[in-house]
């Protein structure tokens, strides 16, 4: 890797996500490859039973539409320090992005309160006028209302996370409109590469809490007339207001590789600007703002077009959006027909979740790069006329398909999303760098569960399990030690041991007995008397654990220099054939005990 590219790389060592039909990253990647739209469509009895009027129902223009989350108002108050009358008024916007951030700092293997380096927050979240009306007319008297006035007020969102989780890098709120999210991974990635703190959390939500369902289609507006996002496609007449947010955990990539993190995908460079006054109007998209956008992008990462293999577009399925963004692709690849880009868009699987759009868009992105496949863009039948495909190197990728590498470089993709009122954000993202696991074969690993409540430690056992079961690939080793080292330690604990994932996941399934500690256990090493010898004991441990085995050598040395015997092979460890009655000699019996146990003790100090 390119030390001098390095030095301004930005690292995803962590994430976190919550959309329609998909609490998390495994369940939202297993939509995307699955093609799963994912908003409700209501039937008309649904619509009936929630007061729907007849005629709203009978009028062709109305569809019957709505991206809906599981159990958005779900919020484990305690745990981050509110009373339930606290979150009872604070805006659901916020509420769930306390839980992304935490998530996603975890899925980064940092245990939070124990964390002394600086980490910023970069948060959008789009405008819920519902919800501060519904505070103001049905006020809490529990709570202050210059307290209350904060809490239901998505600008605080930033500063409120970072008092919560004592995060003391820059906290800041950004708007951009549609470009939001996106915006504030660029200016965690400015501040990350200005050392302003040396972790940053980055994203974007929107929750829709007004209480309609479905809407009435109009000509020329943002939502489609059948209720489908169709990016790029002939029958393309807008989107549907989506809902979700998500996080990204951003690391300067020198640093996230000294530390061993975990990394996703690497942010080559990050660019942003704004059309100015060069567009038909105010709310229209430019095509030399989008051009100048993502020249800029292109030339701080150093990269050429052809590079690019994949596009993760803007893609509203409006006629002059999807128009624009390919014809300002289309320049700013030269017009080159002899190179070739899929081109997608998460819209077309969750519809337009405004502020979280951009965010939405890089982490379908990571987790195509990660899993070197690209998903379908669906709702995607034959490409609208209007748009000149025939003119450049982009092709719809219209189902699940291999991400296949060139030359064998690393895949390399872009991103943009644009802004209402013009702000253009874009990103080149390339692959992670091969990461080399250390475990031994079939090794046993000790993995640790702590929570807060038992039934939040329930929960945690059974995501594990799910997380093991789609990613049978884990390195045990590494999942134990994040476990042990990157999670804080809280009351209600539990634990499970094995070698292989199918064997942790049946574990887990079987529920491990949940223990609440109420204080901090006094620990004793207590050495048992002779007759718990025997020959080999504990050779699984002297072949596969470094550690113990140097220990046991250096003993097995100042053995035989004191007395002249080969104690390793009176133990069964040096492979040659001994008598199996002298481990029971006391002559070699008390030595071999004391030497076992003591370096097993220093093992577990180790660990």
């Amino acid at each position: 890797m390119n030390r001098k590219s390095i030095k301004k790389d930005i690292a995803i060592i962590g994430m976190s996500c919550k959309f329609g039909k998909s609490d998390d990253l495994t369940s939202f990647w297993s939509n995307l490859v699955a093609g799963n739209e994912l908003v409700h469509f209501y039937s008309d009895a649904e619509m009936k039973a929630i007061g729907i009027n007849e005629n709203l129902l009978t009028n062709p223009d109305f569809v019957n539409v709505k991206s809906t989350l599981n159990l958005p108002g779900s919020f484990d108050y305690p745990f981050f320090g509110y009373t339930q009358d606290e979150a009872s008024v604070m805006d659901p916007q916020i509420r769930i992005m306390h839980q992304l951030v935490w998530n996603a700092l975890e899925d980064a293997g940092y245990n939070i309160p124990k964390y002394k380096e600086k980490i910023g927050v970069y948060l959008s979240a789009s405008d819920n006028q519902n919800w501060i009306a519904h505070t103001l007319i049905n006020p809490n008297p529990k709570v202050n209302q210059f307290y209350a006035s904060q809490l239901s007020n998505k600008n605080f969102i930033s500063s409120l996370i970072s008092y919560s989780l004592d995060l003391k890098g820059p906290s800041c709120y950004i708007h951009t409109a549609c470009s939001s999210s996106l915006t504030a991974v660029h200016m965690a990635c400015r501040n990350l590469l200005l050392r302003e703190c040396n972790t940053a959390v980055a994203g974007g939500i929107r929750i829709d809490c007004s209480s309609e369902k479905g809407y009435l289609f109009e000509e020329g507006m943002i939502y489609s007339k059948d209720g489908h996002t169709r990016v790029f496609d002939k029958d393309s007449s807008g989107t549907i207001g989506g809902q979700g947010g998500a996080i990204v955990v951003l690391k300067r990539l020198e640093d996230a590789l000294n530390d061993g993190d975990p990394v996703y995908a690497i942010i080559k460079s990050s660019a942003i600007n704004n059309d100015g006054k060069s567009k038909v109007g105010y709310t229209a998209p430019s095509v030399s703002g989008q051009v100048d956008c993502i020249t800029m992008a292109h030339r701080l990462a150093n990269i050429v077009p052809e590079d690019i293999s994949y596009i993760e577009a803007h893609g509203t399925a409006t006629k002059l959006g999807d128009t624009i963004e390919i014809e300002a692709l289309n320049k700013v690849f030269g017009y080159n027909t002899e190179h070739r880009c899929a081109i997608g868009s998460v819209k077309s699987n969750i519809g337009h979740p405004d502020t979280a759009a951009g965010i939405a868009g890089l982490v379908k992105l990571v987790l195509a790069l990660k899993h070197k496949l690209i998903p379908p863009s669906i709702n995607f039948n034959s490409a609208n006329p209007e748009i000149d495909f025939k003119a450049g190197p982009f092709y719809v990728n219209e189902s699940l398909s291999e991400w296949e590498s060139k030359d064998e470089k690393p895949r390399m993709a872009g991103l943009s999303s644009l802004g209402i009122g013009g702000t253009n954000a874009h990103l080149v993202v390339e692959e992670r760098p091969l990461n080399k696991g250390s475990e031994l074969p079939d090794s046993f690993q000790l993995l640790l569960l702590s929570a807060k409540t038992q039934s939040s430690l329930e929960k945690q056992q059974q995501r594990l399990a799910d997380h093991f079961t789609h990613n049978g690939e884990e390195n045990l080793l590494n999942v134990s030690y994040t476990m042990m080292v990157g999670r804080h330690a809280f009351n209600f604990r539990s634990f499970t041991v094995g070698s292989q994932t199918n064997e942790v996941v049946k574990k887990l399934t079987n529920r491990p007995e949940i223990h609440e500690l109420f204080k901090p256990p006094s620990l004793v090493f207590m050495f048992p008397g002779q007759g718990s010898q025997y020959k080999e004991m504990g050779k699984d441990i002297y072949l596969q654990q470094s550690f113990f085995r140097k220990i046991m050598d250096d003993g097995f040395a100042i053995l035989k220099t004191k007395t002249g015997e080969d104690y390793k092979s009176v133990l069964g460890y040096s492979g040659s054939e001994t008598d199996p009655d002298l481990v029971n000699k006391t002559l070699y019996t008390q030595p071999l005990i004391f030497l076992f146990e003591y370096a097993l003790a220093k093992l577990l100090l180790h660990w």
